[in-house]
């Protein structure tokens, strides 16, 4: 995964130049296909989104596993968020989303939502949060991979839609897990049947 994101990094930083490594064409932007800039303006939100629900939330997980998937989460959107405003900034484009308010408040209902969550069911309900958004993400990169036409744009779409699906598979597993044990028959005193440990 590490050497495919450089790959891309690199990818992506050349299809800024002009012929032979020059400057940026006249027009750029405009050259661009419209899905995959349409892709890049609303992935930057989605992700400043995602990072500012996770990076509010760490400090209220805790299983292991979780804080683990929510920090390489983090990481991973905060990296593609410093290529992509690069990319839109050397089109002289803006992300999408500044005067939609729709769209702007999402990561403050998902938040909102967080915040009533009492501690002892915080990390299934943080789950469900992330894994919306992951199936958000997983549409934006879809509709990228079906209309998109830029190589380097449709690898990020690649990567994430891969990424999107793992995750989604991790904290299915997951929660599906928590649920059976949280469903497990009790013996007297709250000792499981059977025995006494």
């Amino acid at each position: 995964m590490a050497a495919a994101a450089l790959v891309l990094v690199a990818a992506m930083a050349g299809g800024c130049a002009g012929p032979a490594g020059g400057r940026p064409r006249a027009g750029a932007a405009v050259a661009a296909d419209a899905t995959d800039v349409w892709f890049v303006q609303h992935l930057v939100p989605h992700l400043r989104q995602t990072v500012a629900v996770v990076a509010l939330s760490e400090d209220r997980i805790t299983r292991p596993e979780l804080a683990r998937l929510a920090e390489a989460t983090r990481r991973q959107s905060q990296a593609h968020l410093v290529l992509l405003q690069a990319w839109l900034d050397r089109r002289g484009l803006a992300p999408h989303g500044h005067s939609h308010q729709a769209v702007d408040q999402q990561p403050q209902s998902d938040l909102e939502r967080l915040a009533r969550v009492p501690d002892a069911r915080f990390d299934r309900a943080f789950a469900g949060v992330l894994a919306a958004r992951q199936r958000a993400g997983d549409q934006l990169a879809a509709a990228e991979l079906g209309r998109g036409r830029l190589p380097e744009v449709r690898e990020l779409a690649r990567q994430l839609q891969a990424e999107h699906r793992r995750q989604l598979r991790q904290l299915r597993t997951w929660t599906n897990a928590w649920s059976s044990r949280s469903r497990r028959p009790r013996g007297p005193e709250g000792a499981p049947p059977g025995g006494e440990g």
